[in-house]
């Protein structure tokens, strides 16, 4: 059923109470579906003993596997949200990535391992275009950011926990079993750990499904000037624009999945920490400086938007690319692990900024009813590029160009460097026509 809006120009915005509200339940949504798409890069080791999969095969299985489905569904998911209720698109997408993470416990070989990826990336590719038009309805522009920090810190949240799986798995695989359940009886302790972070997603599902409210759709492009814009005529009208934000953005998050991906697998191979150690230091340091990283990002946007930088989106995608590029360095190569840890620290701090510069500044270039497909468009990118891209690229490196224990850590070097340095001249060549393009948005600041 389509969603009706009521006339923008009367209704008054949601209270702040339920604006918060529904950001809450967002960003759940978003910790749960990282969750469940990265906790395979902390059991990479239990799984290729068990399955007998290369490093190439784990490589595409985080990385290509889920980031093609994710892609392909993400535009025509993101047209849905356009023109109907983004929260059933958002409660059915929780439900199929949810099942489809329970059903990774049964997979017996690559195959069945591969198509059960799949289904995970076509349920989260409805996250992204659900949430940043619900923001954008809840939220006017200048509470934005910090909407977007909050709903950033379920990408913390979901890190952390993945990181901390492989430390408590064993515990946890070994209580569950201790329940004598049948349908457990005789599993991996691995195979456990997908249901234990599969299972709670249906419970939010139904939660989204019944609480979140449909808001009116504001900031229409049609209001402002008379006449509605497609898809393809916003593109070809500020392509540079977009061209900067969506692939400057997905650049820099190349190095963030290969990061989620490999750099545990880089920590015990390179400087010999076992699973649980590596689980324990990366959540641990992971999860307050994850936090301070989302909610700074929509600090930093917000302080520069008040100073009249309208390129402050662009400004924190290229901050972030320089950090990658330098501490990155530190973090793949150094000689010893607490040099090696020092790097992701400090690589961490902006680790969310990109993204949440990405949502927040498509927004900004994007009216109401193109907003669902161009965060469709961004995912589809994202997902082609840094989620299927760079976690096979550090794998093929890794088995091709440089075998041994350093092998995954050069791989990662090599991504990040090339990345980010694409990603910065991308940002350079394109800042002042962002600025003039926000400075045309005439539908920003509607009621």
């Amino acid at each position: 059923m389509t969603t009706e809006s009521a006339p923008t120009s009367v209704a008054p915005w949601p209270s702040p109470v339920r604006a918060w509200y529904v950001v809450a339940v967002l960003a759940f949504a978003y910790a749960f579906a990282i969750l469940d798409r990265i906790a395979i890069g902390i059991l990479v080791i239990p799984i290729q003993t068990d399955l007998g999969l290369t490093d190439t095969e784990m490589g595409v299985l985080q990385g290509a596997a889920f980031g093609v489905s994710y892609s392909l569904f993400a535009i025509p998911l993101g047209r849905f949200v356009d023109r109907h209720s983004r929260r059933t698109l958002l409660a059915a997408g929780i439900c199929v990535w949810s099942l489809a993470t329970i059903a990774c416990a049964y997979a017996r070989d690559f195959m069945g391992f591969f198509i059960a990826r799949i289904f995970v990336g076509i349920g989260e590719a409805s996250v992204s275009p659900a949430a940043a038009s619900l923001i954008a309805d809840y939220f006017p522009p200048e509470r934005r950011g910090r909407a977007f920090s909050v709903f950033m810190l379920g990408s913390t949240l979901g890190i952390g926990l993945a990181y901390l799986l492989g430390a408590v798995a064993l515990h946890l695989s070994g209580f569950v079993k201790g329940l004598g359940w049948t349908m457990l009886a005789g599993m991996k302790n691995w195979e456990i750990v997908f249901i234990l972070v599969g299972v709670p997603g249906l419970l939010l599902a139904i939660l989204a499904l019944t609480t979140v409210r449909e808001p009116v759709r504001r900031e229409k492009g049609a209001v402002a000037t008379g006449s509605s814009m497609s898809l393809k005529q916003a593109l070809a009208k500020n392509r540079f624009s977009y061209l900067a934000v969506i692939s400057g953005a997905a650049l820099i998050m190349i190095t963030v999945y290969a990061q989620l991906a490999w750099l545990p697998t880089h920590f015990i191979r390179r400087y010999g920490w076992s699973a649980s150690e590596v689980s324990v230091a990366f959540g641990v340091g992971f999860l307050p400086i994850g936090v301070f990283s989302s909610l700074s990002a929509g600090w930093v946007l917000n302080w520069l938007r008040k100073r009249g930088r309208q390129d402050g989106p662009l400004l924190v995608i290229a901050f972030q690319g320089l950090v990658v590029m330098t501490c990155g360095a530190l973090m793949c190569a150094a000689p010893t692990a607490p040099l090696a840890y020092l790097g992701f620290i400090l690589v961490t701090v902006p680790g969310t900024w990109s993204y949440v510069a990405a949502l927040a500044g498509l927004n900004e270039i994007t009216p109401n009813e193109l907003r669902g497909q161009v965060t469709g468009l961004f995912t589809l990118v994202t997902g082609l590029i840094s989620l299927g891209g760079g976690a096979f690229a550090v794998g093929f490196l890794s088995d091709t160009l440089f075998p041994g224990p350093s092998g995954v850590g050069l791989g990662l070097m090599a991504v990040n460097t090339v990345a980010t340095v694409i990603a910065v001249i991308i940002v350079l060549l394109t800042i002042k026509e962002y600025r003039d393009t926000v400075s045309r948005s005439t539908w920003l600041g509607q009621a």
